[in-house]
């Protein structure tokens, strides 16, 4: 056998001997309640990000349903939370709005076999060469676009105005007081709650006292739309080869996306709890999952931070937590996928707008600039450059200077030598 062979061999005993001690009663408890109370926090987060992706809420619920439990239970990472991903929502709005849905489908059936490819290959190690002011960059970037598409819903702008950006330079941004006021307490809510108590589902009670205050004081504002069906739609229109080819470039940009994504979330877990992810397993398992959610009308997705970090909070530590997290999703999908349109859009806006907020990073950004000035420099072409061009290029932009950095110290060294 040689030693690829050996390696999957291997990762499949461990991932086997991860899900056995999962369900050992020692800990199971705690990793279920983890699980649910993940679950909570998700609820929202699945709506919120399926709507900035122009698609219906139940597609958010039922695809973080879906794609969790495969994560769960072929991911290379123990606790790494599979679903929509705040970072794919960018991308994955761009795609419908210029190939429609059956584009967006089709690009996340592609990107999930790219991913499966990446994986087979061993790629996933590489992801640790990137240097940490792209990877800073990057997530500033992700935070803006994110701020950038929900504060017109955070402000009760009209639904037509997709992009703050947008409709300043046009002269378009107006206020509506009611939907800003609710807006601005689902913020409030969700960022001192868990200054509370850490394990309170902040985003849910947010929704929650929204949609109460909508009730009593018969407040008019935007609601989540009508939901038709909660229950995928398995199959792809056919497309000619001259659709696909059109295709490919979306979809590679979003399997790089969605694979950098899940493996900085799977280092990150590593780094809060001790543990070691196999990166190329998890790209393998991202992609069955979003090669899945492709087939059967879903959404992109990526291991996710926010969720993972979540159920590590809640004391959770094996993948119990994903699969019951997953499990407690579908069935809330199912007892309550009909009445989600009674849910107001400002606070799910406000929801996405805390963690965008959260991913620009100010306070890292000037450490980083009192640090090192060149690598606080690298952060902003990073993310200069995807906000420009896009994710991908804007990534590998901000390498390709950190080369050119790198390269220019050792000149200068071999100089200082030689001297």
């Amino acid at each position: 056998m040689n030693r690829h062979a050996e390696h999957w061999v291997w990762a499949a005993s461990e991932t086997t001997r991860e899900l056995r001690d999962s369900f050992a009663r020692r800990g199971l408890a705690r990793n279920v309640a983890a699980g649910i109370s993940t679950a909570l926090v998700a609820l929202p987060l699945n709506i919120a990000l399926a709507l900035a992706c122009d698609l219906p809420a139940s597609v958010g619920l039922w695809t973080g349903a879906l794609a969790g439990i495969v994560g769960a239970v072929l991911g290379g990472a123990r606790l790494q939370i599979t679903g929509p991903e705040v970072a794919l929502a960018p991308m994955s709005y761009a795609i419908v709005s210029e190939h429609g849905l059956d584009g967006l489908l089709w690009c996340t059936l592609l990107a999930g076999l790219l991913q499966v490819v990446f994986g087979v290959a061993r790629l996933g190690r590489y992801v640790r060469a990137i240097p940490a002011p792209v990877i800073l960059g990057f997530m500033i970037a992700v935070g803006l676009m994110v701020l950038d598409g929900q504060l017109p819903r955070l402000l009760g702008m009209p639904d037509e105005t997709r992009s703050l950006f947008d409709a300043i330079t046009l002269g378009r941004a107006t206020l509506d007081p009611t939907p800003t006021l609710l807006g601005l307490a689902g913020c409030a809510l969700v960022v001192g709650l868990p200054r509370l108590h850490p394990r309170i589902p902040a985003p849910l009670v947010a929704v929650a006292v929204v949609m109460f205050l909508v009730w009593a004081l018969a407040l008019r504002v935007p609601h989540v739309p009508d939901v038709d069906s909660v229950h995928p739609a398995f199959g792809l229109r056919a497309l000619s080869t001259g659709e696909l080819v059109a295709l490919l470039p979306s979809a590679l940009g979003l399997a790089l996306l969605a694979s950098l994504d899940s493996l900085l979330s799977a280092v990150s877990l590593d780094a809060r709890m001790g543990t070691r992810h196999r990166s190329d397993q998890e790209l393998v398992a991202q992609g069955v999952a979003n090669a899945l959610a492709g087939l059967c009308g879903g959404m992109p997705v990526a291991g996710a931070i926010v969720r993972s970090a979540a159920a590590a909070d809640a004391g959770g530590d094996n993948r119990a937590a994903p699969l019951v997290q997953s499990l407690v999703l579908g069935t809330l999908l199912l007892a309550m996928g009909h009445h989600l349109d009674a849910v107001p859009l400002t606070v799910l806006a406000g929801i996405l707008c805390v963690v965008g907020a959260k991913l620009v990073q100010p306070d890292r950004l000037l450490a980083l600039f009192r640090r090192s000035r060149v690598d606080a420099v690298i952060a902003l072409v990073t993310t200069v450059s995807i906000l420009a061009i896009d994710f991908v290029a804007g990534v590998a932009v901000g390498v390709a200077v950190s080369l050119g950095r790198f390269a220019l110290s050792q000149a200068r060294l071999r100089v200082a030598v030689d001297r």
